[in-house]
């Protein structure tokens, strides 16, 4: 169980390429995820939009 940190987003980066178009949502208590297409631009992410 998490303390005060509902979800993680993962997100691949590499030095060549910069950040991948895809990122993951997790909620780090029941396991469920999803994905969020972003193109090479992250957004910012709040706890509503924790699945």
């Amino acid at each position: 169980m998490s303390e005060g940190v509902p979800c993680v987003v993962v997100r691949s980066h590499d030095q060549s390429h910069g950040y991948g178009g895809q990122a993951r949502i997790v909620n780090v208590d029941t396991g469920q995820a999803r994905h969020v297409q972003q193109g090479g631009d992250g957004e910012a992410f709040d706890d509503g939009d924790c699945p």
